[in-house]
Parts: structure tokens; C-alpha cells; sequence
């Protein structure tokens, strides 16, 4: 079908992975909101949690044929950097609204994610 299978799915970060406790690890939603939050993975896991499918490209597809125009910096993937799974979790956008993120109009343009 569709749906790519786990060990062909393609992984791609920009750094190494922490590793976090689910029992001692929080995080935070600050900034632009009403009502700033901190919240634990019990919690976050016993909000409302969506199921798509979900299609993922490296924007670095096709850089072996961008490389032939201009050198440029990263993995020649070719066409190999797009997988497509069934995403489950909670919508950013539901956390967002749990701490009351402020519109555009208040200058909240952006997410900026900061991690461990």
C-alpha cells in the first residue's frame, strides 16, 4: 500500500536524540500566549490524540541533481528522502490553544521549539 513500512522509513534529524525520562521530563508553551504552560508526558498522553497518514520529505530531496547545478551542503539523498506513516499524537495546534497563543495580529507569527 501507502504506507511506508518501519525498517524503510527514512529517519532524519539535525542532531543527536536526548534522552528523556517520561516520568521527570516537562515541557513548556510560553511567549506569545494568555496563559503560559508546563506540562508532563502523562498529561500530554491523556489528551485528545488524533490518527493520520502522514507524508514526510527531507527537504533535501533531489540534492544529488541540485549538486550537479550547484554544491550544495548534506546527504544525496536522490529521490529516496519521502515516507509515508500513521501519525498519532496531539495536534500542536490543540496545545497552543490550551495556552491561549495570542493571533498574528499580537505579533505571534512563528513556533520556535527549543529542546533538550
Amino acid at each position: 500500500g501507502m504506507i511506508t513500512p518501519p525498517a524503510l522509513h527514512f529517519v532524519r534529524d539535525h542532531g543527536c536524540c536526548p534522552k528523556l525520562d517520561w516520568d521527570t521530563h516537562r515541557f513548556s508553551i510560553s511567549g506569545l500566549v494568555d496563559k503560559p504552560i508546563e506540562m508532563t508526558m502523562d498529561e500530554l498522553a491523556a489528551m485528545t490524540r488524533v490518527r493520520f497518514p502522514c507524508t514526510v520529505t527531507c527537504a533535501g530531496n533531489r540534492r544529488k541533481e541540485q549538486n550537479m547545478t550547484k554544491q550544495t551542503v548534506g546527504f544525496n539523498w536522490g529521490a529516496a528522502g519521502t515516507s509515508c506513516s500513521i501519525w498519532t499524537g496531539v495536534r500542536l495546534r490543540d496545545l497552543l490553544l490550551k495556552a491561549g497563543v495570542k493571533d498574528g495580529s499580537a505579533g505571534a507569527k512563528y513556533v520556535c521549539f527549543e529542546g533538550a
